[in-house]
C-alpha cells in the first residue's frame, strides 16, 4: 500500500495524523450504525424471488466486507505515520 510521508512540503503532521484517526473514529460509529441494523427475512419474502433473502445477505456481506477493508486501510495509514514520527 502507498501511504503518505511526512516531510516538510507535505501536510502538517498533526493535522494528516488526526485527519486518519477522525476517519478511524467515524468509522468505528458507522460500523456500530450499521451492526444495529435490523435485518431479517420477513423484510425480503415478499419478493417474487424466492432467493431474495440469499441474494441481500451476500450483498450485506460483500458491504460488511468493504467496511473492513476501508478499516484496515485507514490503520495502515496510521501506523505509517505513527511510525514516522517515532
Amino acid at each position: 500500500m502507498t501511504t503518505p510521508i511526512i516531510h516538510i512540503n507535505g501536510s502538517a503532521p498533526a493535522n494528516l495524523k488526526d485527519s486518519y484517526d477522525n476517519a478511524v473514529y467515524f468509522l468505528r460509529d458507522f460500523t456500530a450504525a450499521w451492526e444495529s441494523i435490523e435485518f431479517n427475512s420477513r423484510d425480503y419474502y415478499t419478493h417474487e424471488d424466492p432467493n431474495a433473502f440469499k441474494e441481500a445477505q451476500l450483498e450485506r456481506a460483500e458491504m460488511a466486507e468493504n467496511i473492513r477493508l476501508v478499516g484496515e486501510y485507514l490503520n495502515t495509514i496510521r501506523e505509517s505515520l505513527d511510525e514516522q514520527s517515532a
